[in-house]
Order: structure tokens, then sequence, then C-alpha cells
């Protein structure tokens, strides 16, 4: 599967496989894959799943890859993105300074024409990440951030769910998780009742955070595949990401201060002023955004949940 685009990437990337980077949005996986990408040199491709880029986007979005039919829309697109077949900006867009709109085509095409593509960054495949093993990659990266900062992000981030609506995205997002059948340890009508009782948005959003890690994190214990912490890259960047590299399969890579503190235009945005070590406090990133009650409640739901499944310890956030 994917051997055409496998075979591309052999060339510059002696560990054969392209890197996939995977985790649940507003969890720094922009900002790690640039890490990554200046790091060894080569362009991680933006979230190739869009619909910016991806016609399928809207059937695929939260796929499991059990839909045979699926699975041959994200093969072609795959195939097509690593072999450079599609040359939109969008999916280079992390590597840029600039918005896209003051990016000429010339400028873009120097991009592709002399960098190479060793892989990509998506936040709309983690429920795939089996098939992505067995098919597109063996070198899996999945970014875990917890919680409170990834809903404290998502509720200063008010477009994120506007490609299709956050209605949308929920009603799929239950019905791949929770009644599709995929998961037995998550069959439980109790969870769907618990699910329909949320009145808040960003309680939804907790909760298809909680049953995504729940998910994705049983997927790489059966896989033997390690769960990388957000956190670990700000309080020690250099140690973190030679681990990184090294799980990937590069040793004695050079590091640079400007790969974890100099951002692209993306990571720009949401950059904390004091990476740079002076009492910055990553663990107490939410109390910008989150109440003391909100907190409570998040937290109180997490357990609820776990309550009704055979719990991975890992996936409890041990934040008070």
């Amino acid at each position: 599967h994917l051997q055409d685009a496998k075979q591309l990437t052999m060339q510059t990337n002696t560990n054969h496989d392209p890197i996939v980077i995977l985790g649940f949005g507003r969890s720094g996986t922009t900002w790690i894959s640039d890490i990554i990408s200046k790091s060894l040199g080569g362009l991680i491709l933006f979230e190739p799943f869009h619909p910016e880029v991806f016609t399928k986007a809207k059937e695929c979005c939260y796929h499991n890859s059990t839909n045979e039919t699926y699975q041959i829309y994200v093969k072609e697109h795959t195939n097509s993105i690593l072999a450079k077949e599609i040359k939109n900006k969008w999916l280079i867009r992390n590597h840029l300074t600039t918005n896209l709109n003051d990016v000429t085509s010339e400028f873009a095409n120097e991009v592709w024409d002399n960098c190479n593509t060793i892989g990509y960054k998506s936040i709309r495949q983690n429920l795939m990440t089996p098939w992505l093993y067995e098919n597109v990659s063996t070198k899996l990266l999945f970014v875990k951030r917890d919680i409170l900062s990834v809903v404290s992000s998502l509720l200063k981030r008010k477009r994120f769910w506007e490609e299709f609506g956050f209605d949308f995205h929920e009603k799929k997002f239950l019905f791949e998780a929770l009644e599709s059948g995929q998961y037995p340890y998550l069959d439980n009508e109790a969870l769907l009742d618990l699910y329909d009782s949320l009145t808040d948005d960003y309680l939804k959003m907790a909760f298809i955070w909680v049953v995504t890690h729940e998910i994705v994190e049983r997927d790489l214990e059966e896989l033997q595949l390690p769960v990388f912490h957000y956190n670990d890259f700000y309080k020690n960047p250099y140690k973190t990401t030679t681990e990184v590299l090294k799980y990937l399969g590069y040793d004695d890579v050079n590091l640079h201060p400007s790969y974890f503190f100099t951002p692209s235009m993306l990571t720009l945005r949401t950059f904390h002023k004091e990476a740079n070590g002076k009492g910055v406090n990553t663990d107490n990133f939410w109390k910008e955004s989150l109440s003391n009650t909100q907190v409570d409640k998040i937290l109180q739901l997490q357990d609820d949940i776990l309550n009704f499944v055979d719990v991975i310890a890992e996936c409890y956030t041990k934040v008070r």
C-alpha cells in the first residue's frame, strides 16, 4: 500500500516511512511538526485531509477505517500529497512566514520544487491509527496535551469548528466513536445519554477529547507505540526533541535554538511569549480562560466517562 509514495520518501528519509504526526486539535501538532521539519530539513505537510485540499473531507471526518470506500479515498489522497501531485499552498502554510494570500504562486512553486516531503501532520486521522500504521507509516507520532489546556485553547479559537459546523462534528464523531460498533469497550448507552445531558459546548468538547484519547491510547498500546506530551517540548525542548528524533530513526541531529523559539506564521499566533523558560507555567495554561467551576466540571465529566469503560490510567489528567 502506498508503495509509490513511500519509495519517493525513501530517497531522502533513512527510515523509509513518511512521518505522520497525529493529535487532537489545539494540542501543539503544528508547533511540533514545525520543530521536526526544521530539524530534519524537509516538509511536513499541513492538514492534507482538510476540506481545503481534500474533496472527501466531510465523508471521511473521524473515519475509523471500517468503511472500504473511505479507505480508498484516503489511500489515493495520501499517495497524491506525498508524491507532490497536489501542490496547494495550504499544504505548506506551516512553513511560511506570512498569510497564504500574500504568497505568490512563484514562491510556492520554488518551495515545492526544492524541498523534499518527509511526512504530514493531521488532527483528522486519530481514529485511523492502526490503519495508518499498517498502510502508510510505522513512524506515527501522537501528541497529547492535557484536557484543560486543549479546551481552553478551543474556547479562544471560536472558528475552530467552522468548516462543517460544530453540530456536524459532534454527530459524526458520536456515530464513528460510539454508535458504529467499532469499539466494544465504548458500546454503552449510558455514554450517549451522558453526552445528551450536556448543555455547554466546552463540556461537549471535553467529552470528545476524552473518548478520542481513550480510543487512540488503546490503539497505540496495542501497536506498542508511545505517546508524546506537549508540555515536555516546553519544559525540556532539546531533550524531548532528541528523544523524538531517535524514535523516528534519526540520530546525531544538530539542533538549533531557532527550531524551538522562532515559530512559523501559524504557531506565532499562539506562541507563549515566555517560551524561553522565564516563568512559563504550562500546567496552568488553562487558567487564562477557564473558571474554577469549569475546571471542576471538566474533570468530573472525564471521571464520569472513564467510569463507563475499562480504563487506561494514562487517559486521566491529574490536574486540579
